[in-house]
């Protein structure tokens, strides 16, 4: 049978009685036998044993009873009382259970501390995990069986290393005892001086373990606690210097930060969880991406804000130049500010660095990004890198979604074999009914123009296109949404976000003909624009357009031609709309049903959660992490050189190259000299110098 010597260090009555019947239940279930030693202030003796007449002391069984007076209430005598009995332990060869006053166990907890088989021989100190008092999982959690545990905690390991023990709970290994000093009476609070204790050990190499089955709640610091633990804290960072960097990078590493997250999981009093668009990306200008977030957003909001409450994470002024906080239940979260704690964070674009995916993964246990298309790593001068940011993406994210199922193939053509990912398909809306055309759409204006819509990028091809128009239609007004054109009597053009919502509708609504001659696209708002506004839209023969084509109203007014050259020739006969009806092969598709598509997707992908599972994607962001740092620093570095060549190169060139660079080099010591004479101390030095010259030339 095995002995253990516990030690219950000036606790509530209630308390004491508590850890009496589980030492008590514990020894006649298990194999274990326990001496408790009760740290007993002056006045607290009698009341105790006048208060335990309920709690026969022969029921106790192979538990021993021991008190043991402190000479006063100051922490510093309480402490020197339970090393009165770490000594006896000592001596005894046992392993000594410590338990400070703030502390409620449940018998399961004790047994997991005390049963913990633990292989490594440099495991010196061993702690439960401890919940704050109020928190909304502590008296869910406490006294729970490992069976009745969450799902989400059961594959979570016995045992973790961490840097310092949390509450004033500890198992201390007899060795420990045997080998340094015992507890420090210079501090104020049990748990510093625990932590001095293991700190001491560590020194020569043991370590702390945290048993993560093992559960206790600790009740809140009172404000006396609080001056105590700032005395105490200064004390530690004096004697361990190295400390605070310790804790830091556990407390920002994938185990604590999992730990964390998983809080997001628990709903607020009136039920809703927290979810986080991070819109991060969003400037003040209206473009595709920033249509399609806000009527996710806005379908969000109208559908599930009975079940989330909605943050936008991105600038201040973003928020008010879209008009976010004009929506029920949505909420700003200032990206330089302390974050809550989210469910589940979402991203509405690819992300376009490393650092992008760390944050995604930091903000919640579960994690979204949607897909806009593939465009960028296919296209090497837009950024190179990303296919292999797209690679860590995939492994550090709880699911992906696409716009589109043509968007979901090309994506899986170029990553889906580097890593299994869950992922879901949640079209944008094919519904012409929502993108808000005016009730006479579809009319011909006189003096109409061609409308071509697109964006800097080539793949657009909005410049060859524009070029192709004037030069086989040169009487035909073109107006161009996405590029500046130079001057043409016969064109307009608008740079990409330089107009308003309004001034864009404005535009489809006076066109005669919609042209849309992107070569990769990962859905199409244009084309859904141009018909809601009744527009005949001409545009390439692409996959995705052909998804659009089986799921929208007036789909015959959508004409697809494989080259440009056809999609001119069309665009000259000046076709206008066709009124007949033919019914869509597929269903069509609302932006509500895209919300509910994301929706669902956070749902099974929390079905799916697992302390694992989150930490190896914590391990993946970390990675990230690293990785934008460095190449942030090496951009950084290279900008310094570049710098430094410039200022320093002396000029080349020309016949008097050995005068040029004479006056250079005297220009750069003139420089210098008057740099170090700013210096007051120089200046004055320089004075007293001079000084001592005229005497002497005297």
């Amino acid at each position: 049978m095995s002995r253990i010597a516990v030690i219950l260090v000036a606790g509530s009555i209630e308390q004491k009685e508590d850890v009496l019947k589980s030492l008590a239940q514990l020894a006649k279930t298990s194999a274990l036998s326990f001496e408790l030693a009760l740290i007993e202030t002056p006045n607290e003796g009698a009341e105790f044993v006048e208060n335990t007449s309920s709690l026969k002391l022969e029921e106790l069984g192979p538990v021993t009873l021991k008190c043991v007076k402190a000479r006063s209430e100051h922490p510093s005598d309480l402490i020197e009382a339970a090393n009165e009995a770490l000594r006896c332990a000592a001596q005894a060869k046992l392993d000594a259970l410590v338990i400070g006053a703030r502390t409620r166990v449940h018998p399961d907890a004790l047994l997991d501390v005390c049963t913990t088989e633990v292989d490594d021989p440099m495991v010196g100190f061993v702690e439960p995990s401890v919940m704050e008092e109020g928190d909304a999982t502590s008296e869910r959690c406490l006294g729970h069986s490992k069976l009745e545990k969450p799902r989400i905690l059961q594959d979570m390991p016995r045992l973790i290393y961490v840097p310092i023990i949390k509450g004033p709970v500890a198992l201390i290994k007899s060795r420990m005892l045997q080998e340094f000093d015992l507890l420090d009476c210079a501090l104020s609070s049990l748990t510093a001086a625990l932590n001095d204790f293991a700190l001491r050990a560590n020194r020569c190499g043991y370590r702390i373990v945290r048993a993560n089955h093992a559960r206790v709640m600790l009740r809140r610091r009172d404000e006396k606690d609080s001056v105590f633990a700032e005395q105490d804290a200064a004390i530690l960072r004096a004697r361990f210097p190295y400390l605070g960097e310790e804790i830091t990078r556990y407390e920002t590493g994938p185990e604590a930060t999992a730990l964390r997250l998983m809080q997001g999981l628990r709903p607020d009093a009136e039920g809703r969880l927290n979810v986080v668009f991070a819109c991060n990306n969003l400037g003040n200008i209206h473009n595709g991406t920033s249509e399609l977030a806000s009527r996710i957003i806005t379908e969000f909001s109208r559908n599930h804000s009975r079940e989330y409450n909605i943050h936008i994470l991105c600038s201040q002024t973003a928020f008010a130049f879209h008009r976010y906080g004009e929506l029920d239940g949505v909420h700003w979260s200032d990206p330089t500010g302390e974050q809550k704690t989210f469910f589940a964070s979402i991203r509405l674009v690819q992300p376009f660095g490393d650092e992008d995916i760390a944050l995604l993964a930091n903000q919640a246990p579960v994690t979204l990004v949607l897909m806009l298309d593939t465009i960028a790593v296919d296209c090497m001068q837009i950024d190179p890198r990303l296919s292999r940011v797209w690679e860590r993406m995939v492994k550090s994210v709880s699911t992906i979604g696409f716009i589109s199922d043509f968007s979901r193939a090309q994506f899986d053509r170029r990553f889906g074999r580097e890593a299994q990912y869950s992922g879901f398909t949640a079209l944008c809306s094919t519904d012409t009914k929502e993108y808000g055309a005016e009730a006479n759409a579809g009319l011909r204006r006189d003096g109409g123009y061609i409308l071509l819509v697109g964006n800097p990028y080539e793949h657009k091809f909005l410049s060859v296109s524009c070029d192709l128009l004037r030069r086989e239609a040169p009487t035909t007004k073109l107006v161009v949404l996405g590029i500046k054109v130079p001057g043409d009597k016969n064109i307009s053009s608008f740079a990409s976000g330089q107009l308003n919502e309004n001034a864009v509708t404005g535009l489809y609504a006076r066109a005669n003909l919609i042209f849309f001659p992107s070569h990769c696209e990962g859905f199409g708002l244009p084309i859904m624009h141009g018909l809601a506004h009744r527009k005949p839209v001409v545009a390439r023969d692409l996959p995705v357009f052909r998804e659009i084509r089986e799921r929208v109203r007036g789909a015959v007014n959508l004409h697809l031609f494989e080259t440009t050259e056809e999609m001119v020739r069309f665009a000259k006969t000046n076709p206008v709309w066709d009124e007949s009806e033919v019914d869509t092969c597929r269903s069509i598709h609302s932006w509500a049903d895209m919300a509910k598509a994301m929706r669902d997707a956070l749902t099974e992908a929390s079905s799916r959660l697992t302390y694992g599972g989150l930490r190896d994607r914590l391990l993946e962001a970390e990675a990230c992490r690293e990785i934008g740092r460095l190449k942030e620093l090496s951009a950084k570095q290279a900008m310094q050189i570049a710098e430094m060549r410039h200022t320093w190169d002396p000029p080349v060139g020309g016949a008097d190259l050995p005068g040029k660079a004479a006056r250079f080099a005297a220009k750069r010591l003139e420089a210098r000299i008057r740099m170090l004479l700013e210096w007051k101390w120089a200046y004055s030095l320089t004075r007293i110098g001079w000084g001592v010259v005229k005497r002497f030339r005297r």
